[in-house]
Protein backbone atom coordinates (compact mmCIF):
# COMPACT_ATOMS: atom_id res chain seq x y z
CA UNK A 1 0.00 0.00 0.00
CA UNK A 2 1.07 3.66 -0.91
CA UNK A 3 -0.39 6.27 1.85
CA UNK A 4 0.82 9.40 0.42
CA UNK A 5 0.96 12.31 3.27
CA UNK A 6 0.26 15.80 2.26
CA UNK A 7 -0.62 19.71 2.78
CA UNK A 8 0.52 22.70 3.22
CA UNK A 9 3.36 23.62 5.49
CA UNK A 10 3.73 23.81 8.75
CA UNK A 11 0.76 21.09 9.82
CA UNK A 12 2.40 18.19 11.18
CA UNK A 13 2.82 16.21 8.09
CA UNK A 14 6.46 15.08 8.69
CA UNK A 15 5.18 14.01 12.03
CA UNK A 16 2.17 11.88 11.11
CA UNK A 17 4.67 10.20 8.36
CA UNK A 18 6.53 9.21 10.80
CA UNK A 19 4.02 8.15 13.45
CA UNK A 20 2.60 6.04 10.61
CA UNK A 21 5.49 4.30 9.64
CA UNK A 22 6.62 3.18 12.96
CA UNK A 23 2.63 1.69 13.32
CA UNK A 24 3.01 -0.02 9.86
CA UNK A 25 6.76 -0.78 10.20
CA UNK A 26 7.59 0.54 6.81
CA UNK A 27 9.47 3.56 4.97
CA UNK A 28 8.82 6.58 5.04
CA UNK A 29 10.30 8.55 1.82
CA UNK A 30 10.71 12.19 2.15
CA UNK A 31 12.79 14.49 -0.38
CA UNK A 32 15.29 16.13 1.52
CA UNK A 33 16.41 18.92 -1.60
CA UNK A 34 13.75 20.89 -0.70
CA UNK A 35 10.39 21.47 1.79
CA UNK A 36 8.61 23.01 -0.96
CA UNK A 37 10.26 22.63 -4.08
CA UNK A 38 10.35 26.32 -4.57
CA UNK A 39 14.07 26.73 -5.60
CA UNK A 40 14.49 23.51 -7.57
CA UNK A 41 13.80 23.28 -11.64
CA UNK A 42 10.43 22.64 -13.11
CA UNK A 43 12.53 19.65 -15.31
CA UNK A 44 14.02 18.06 -11.96
CA UNK A 45 11.02 18.08 -10.17
CA UNK A 46 9.25 16.19 -12.99
CA UNK A 47 11.57 13.34 -13.14
CA UNK A 48 12.00 13.30 -9.14
CA UNK A 49 8.20 13.18 -9.26
CA UNK A 50 8.27 10.55 -11.79
CA UNK A 51 11.04 8.63 -10.22
CA UNK A 52 9.43 8.79 -6.80
CA UNK A 53 6.20 7.23 -7.73
CA UNK A 54 7.67 4.61 -9.74
CA UNK A 55 9.91 3.62 -6.79
CA UNK A 56 6.53 3.78 -4.60
CA UNK A 57 4.85 1.59 -7.35
CA UNK A 58 7.32 -0.68 -6.85
CA UNK A 59 7.73 -0.89 -3.21
CA UNK A 60 4.42 -1.17 -2.89
CA UNK A 61 3.78 -4.50 -4.29
CA UNK A 62 5.58 -6.47 -1.52
CA UNK A 63 5.53 -3.97 1.40
CA UNK A 64 3.59 -0.68 2.61
CA UNK A 65 5.47 3.00 2.06
CA UNK A 66 4.41 6.34 2.79
CA UNK A 67 6.06 9.29 1.23
CA UNK A 68 6.21 12.42 3.38
CA UNK A 69 4.94 14.98 0.33
CA UNK A 70 4.87 13.72 -3.25
CA UNK A 71 4.06 15.41 -6.65
CA UNK A 72 0.80 16.31 -5.20
CA UNK A 73 3.35 19.66 -3.71
CA UNK A 74 4.66 20.47 -6.68
CA UNK A 75 1.14 21.19 -8.39
CA UNK A 76 -0.44 22.54 -5.12
CA UNK A 77 3.09 25.24 -5.39
CA UNK A 78 2.99 25.64 -8.62
CA UNK A 79 -0.54 26.80 -8.80
CA UNK A 80 0.33 29.08 -5.77
CA UNK A 81 3.64 30.73 -7.15
CA UNK A 82 2.35 30.67 -10.88
CA UNK A 83 5.08 28.25 -11.68
CA UNK A 84 4.88 26.45 -15.30
CA UNK A 85 4.08 23.05 -14.61
CA UNK A 86 3.25 19.64 -16.70
CA UNK A 87 -0.30 18.88 -15.49
CA UNK A 88 -0.86 16.23 -17.98
CA UNK A 89 2.22 14.60 -16.50
CA UNK A 90 0.71 15.44 -13.33
CA UNK A 91 -2.40 13.52 -13.89
CA UNK A 92 -0.59 10.58 -15.15
CA UNK A 93 0.73 10.20 -11.98
CA UNK A 94 -2.30 10.63 -9.84
CA UNK A 95 -3.84 7.97 -11.92
CA UNK A 96 -1.09 5.18 -12.06
CA UNK A 97 -1.28 5.81 -7.84
CA UNK A 98 -5.56 6.01 -7.88
CA UNK A 99 -4.99 2.19 -9.84
CA UNK A 100 -2.69 0.76 -6.64
CA UNK A 101 -4.02 0.54 -3.23
CA UNK A 102 -3.56 3.53 -1.78
CA UNK A 103 -4.55 6.63 0.63
CA UNK A 104 -3.70 9.93 0.20
CA UNK A 105 -3.82 11.54 3.67
CA UNK A 106 -4.21 15.90 3.69
CA UNK A 107 -3.37 16.89 6.61
CA UNK A 108 -5.44 20.20 7.11
CA UNK A 109 -6.59 23.04 9.06
CA UNK A 110 -10.16 23.95 9.76
CA UNK A 111 -9.82 27.20 7.88
CA UNK A 112 -7.25 29.62 6.03
CA UNK A 113 -6.19 31.68 8.49
CA UNK A 114 -5.99 29.74 11.62
CA UNK A 115 -3.88 27.15 9.28
CA UNK A 116 -1.62 29.41 8.50
CA UNK A 117 -1.47 30.61 12.68
CA UNK A 118 -1.09 27.46 13.31
CA UNK A 119 1.68 26.96 10.95
CA UNK A 120 3.23 30.03 12.30
CA UNK A 121 3.31 29.09 15.52
CA UNK A 122 5.37 25.68 14.51
CA UNK A 123 8.02 27.43 13.16
CA UNK A 124 7.00 27.21 9.57
CA UNK A 125 9.26 30.81 7.89
CA UNK A 126 9.40 29.48 4.64
CA UNK A 127 6.39 31.45 2.83
CA UNK A 128 4.66 34.86 3.68
CA UNK A 129 1.05 34.47 4.44
CA UNK A 130 -0.56 35.20 1.38
CA UNK A 131 1.92 32.59 -0.21
CA UNK A 132 1.20 30.11 2.22
CA UNK A 133 -3.15 30.75 1.59
CA UNK A 134 -2.46 30.20 -2.33
CA UNK A 135 -0.55 26.83 -1.49
CA UNK A 136 -3.72 25.69 0.65
CA UNK A 137 -6.16 26.94 -2.09
CA UNK A 138 -3.61 24.37 -4.13
CA UNK A 139 -4.18 21.82 -2.29
CA UNK A 140 -7.71 22.06 -1.88
CA UNK A 141 -8.71 22.47 -5.86
CA UNK A 142 -6.11 19.11 -6.34
CA UNK A 143 -7.33 16.97 -4.01
CA UNK A 144 -11.03 17.96 -5.10
CA UNK A 145 -10.16 17.01 -8.85
CA UNK A 146 -7.77 13.93 -7.91
CA UNK A 147 -8.99 10.19 -9.06
CA UNK A 148 -6.97 9.18 -5.71
CA UNK A 149 -9.04 8.21 -2.48
CA UNK A 150 -8.37 10.86 0.20
CA UNK A 151 -8.73 11.06 3.79
CA UNK A 152 -8.71 14.37 5.83
CA UNK A 153 -7.42 14.54 8.97
CA UNK A 154 -7.05 17.80 11.14
CA UNK A 155 -3.69 19.43 12.36
CA UNK A 156 -5.26 20.82 15.59
CA UNK A 157 -5.84 16.77 16.56
CA UNK A 158 -3.13 15.02 18.56
CA UNK A 159 -0.86 12.60 16.00
CA UNK A 160 -2.43 9.55 17.19
CA UNK A 161 -5.65 10.71 16.59
CA UNK A 162 -4.64 10.86 12.99
CA UNK A 163 -2.77 8.40 12.83
CA UNK A 164 -5.74 5.98 14.14
CA UNK A 165 -8.02 7.31 11.59
CA UNK A 166 -5.47 6.59 8.93
CA UNK A 167 -4.97 3.00 10.51
CA UNK A 168 -9.17 2.49 10.39
CA UNK A 169 -9.17 3.93 7.08
CA UNK A 170 -6.49 0.98 5.30
CA UNK A 171 -7.98 -1.52 7.76
CA UNK A 172 -5.42 -2.49 10.25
Amino acid sequence: MIIIVEGPEGLGKSTLSRELGDRLKCPVYKDMNSETGMELSRDYISGHDTGSVGMALAMSRNSDIILDRSFLSEAAYSYAFRRPFDSKLYGLLDWKISEVKHLGVLVWSHGREEGFEMAAERGMRELKKNDWLRVWDGYHYYVKHSPMEWLTVYSDEPVVVSAKAVMRRIGR
